[in-house]
């Protein structure tokens, strides 16, 4: 196998990639954010012979809306970011690249094959209804709402499951001021689920209660990248069984399987935008994105927040109601001011 590697890191290629001098004569291309501008990355792609469509974009995780974007634009979804750029994955996604009909398969960069089980796929006596906060970049304050939306629920006296999809950064128990205990392992509950016969009493264990609510405190850097799509599944079936209120709080954009399967599960997503012309770009591509390739049964509704400044604000509110005519604009910092968490949050649609 060929490949034409732009990248600066050379102990990132796999070693049975061989590096060619031009893109004509590569079977695959590698393109790293900081390798080459992001114009020249664009003529390479505008460039690239339609029969080879394995492209593969190394990211660093941060300042990589543009480039996701440029992806998104021509049709592709097969993006590593920080530290899922390892050798494995690189030589797994070439191999598998996401966006392509064997999504659920390729999204979660894992060399492993899973066998689903029937009891897998089969609705549950009692299905939990999940809501999904997304955002199609950082800073929109997803975070927030997805605490506040749990909050609202619990003052209403019900019991609430509030799960940190927030790959590979869970913040929930940091914003709530909740310790995780030392005993918490993933990695032990990711065996777990590898095994496929965790009951829901083992995966209550981690979960923590504090605030009124359930937490479950998610996946951090030492094991997100081992947190696969099947895992996901089975986590979410095992709580749905028993919680009727579930609020996930997910990762921004596209690039990890734990937002694919929430939102694959999901009753309700809430795409959470800002007014910012550069950030509401970049999540109108991947929300095309998201429509014309996941085919989730979830109706996607807007929440407009507006946690700044009005001057830091460069999109106004009427043009703002035509791009998303039955959004949901909050002011999300008053509201938690006046401690209002149910506005904070948005209309519960």
């Amino acid at each position: 196998m060929r490949a034409l590697v732009l990248i600066t890191a050379s102990e990132k290629i796999p070693e049975f990639i061989e590096i060619v001098p031009d893109s004509q004569a590569a079977d695959q291309l590698l393109i790293e954010q900081d390798a080459l501008s992001l114009f020249a990355a664009e003529e390479l792609i505008a460039a690239w012979p339609k029969e080879k469509e394995r492209v593969l974009l190394l990211t660093a995780g941060m300042n990589d809306e543009s480039w996701i974007r440029l992806f998104l634009s021509y049709g592709f979804l097969n993006i590593l970011r920080g530290a899922n750029v390892t050798k494995d994955n690189i030589a797994y996604r070439l191999k598998h690249p996401a966006g392509l009909p064997a999504l659920d398969e390729s999204l979660s960069c894992k060399e492993h094959r899973y066998e689903e089980r029937p009891e897998e796929i089969a609705v549950t006596a009692k299905v939990g209804q999940v809501q999904v906060f997304w955002s199609g970049a950082g800073r929109a304050g997803v975070t927030s709402l997805a605490i506040i939306e749990a909050l609202a629920l619990a003052g209403a006296g019900k019991e609430v499951l509030l799960l940190d999809f927030h790959e590979p950064s869970p913040a929930i128990c940091r914003y709530l001021s909740v310790k995780v205990p030392k005993s918490y392992v993933p990695l032990n509950l990711l065996n777990r689920l590898d095994e496929g016969n965790l009951t829901i009493e083992e995966a209550e264990s981690y979960l923590i209660y504090d605030c009124g609510l359930l937490i479950f405190p998610g996946f951090t850097f030492d094991s997100y990248p081992y947190f696969t799509l099947v895992h996901c599944r089975r986590l979410l079936n095992l709580y749905q069984s028993r919680y009727e209120n579930i609020v996930i709080d997910c990762a921004p954009g596209l690039v990890y399987s734990s937002t694919y399967g929430a939102m694959a599960q999901a009753a309700a997503i809430r795409a959470v935008a800002v007014p910012d012309r550069r950030l509401l770009a970049c999540q109108q591509q991947q929300i095309e994105f998201i429509q014309k390739h996941w085919q989730l049964k979830a109706p996607i509704s807007f929440i407009v927040n507006h946690p700044y400044q009005r001057d830091q604000e460069d999109i106004g509110r009427s043009e703002l109601e035509i791009i998303y005519p039955r959004a949901k604009h909050i002011a999300q910092q008053t509201a938690i001011a006046r401690k209002n968490y149910t506005a904070a949050a948005g209309s519960r649609r």
